[in-house]
């Protein structure tokens, strides 16, 4: 799940609780800052610019 801040993984976690009630979160992980390889290119508020980036054959 992709989420703008850390600060939202305790209020996500919270309403999954309370939707599900009974169950448990066991471990919860949080990955700080993801590098994207190959794709559609991102701002740095997560959304798309519209550019795409295709890779280039690498020779072997």
């Amino acid at each position: 799940m992709w989420m703008p801040s850390a600060a939202e993984v305790l209020d996500i976690e919270d309403r999954f609780l309370a939707a599900v009630p009974g169950e448990r979160i066991i471990e919860s992980s949080l990955t700080v800052k993801f590098l994207k390889r190959v794709g559609v290119m991102l701002n740095p508020d997560s959304t798309a610019t519209g550019d795409v980036v295709v890779p280039r054959s690498v020779p072997v």
